[in-house]
């Protein structure tokens, strides 16, 4: 199947009560599949149209991260000792707040370290 083209497979029931000649149930079964499918060919082009436009901000996206990669960058400072340290005690508080929600005691105060 080539790759701009779909095939969708739609199944119609015509259920009627009593007898009906069978040339007049095909043609109410083809009357009815042809109205329950009507909107498939409006939604699939529809639908076609917004993945193309996604595509494009795919593509573009995939070609911006690819140029990234190959720009070369200095590689970035260590931030200061105090810097580390604070964000280190900020995580640890940040698991145990966590940690003791999902066991549902109530939060210890952290212990305090001199900056």
């Amino acid at each position: 199947m080539h790759q701009a083209s779909s095939r969708v497979y739609y199944s119609c029931e015509c259920k009627l009560r009593g007898w009906v000649p069978s040339p007049v149930y095909n043609v109410l079964t083809k009357e009815a599949l042809s109205k329950a499918t009507t909107w498939v060919a409006k939604e699939s082009v529809k639908e076609w149209r917004n993945q193309q436009q996604n595509d494009g901000l795919l593509q573009f996206v995939t070609g911006v991260r690819d140029a990234m990669e190959q720009l070369k960058l200095p590689p970035l400072p260590q931030p200061p000792h105090f810097v580390s340290r604070f964000v280190g005690e900020r995580r640890a508080a940040a698991v145990r707040f966590v940690s003791n929600r999902r066991i549902g005691r109530k939060l210890a105060a952290a212990p305090s370290a001199p900056l």
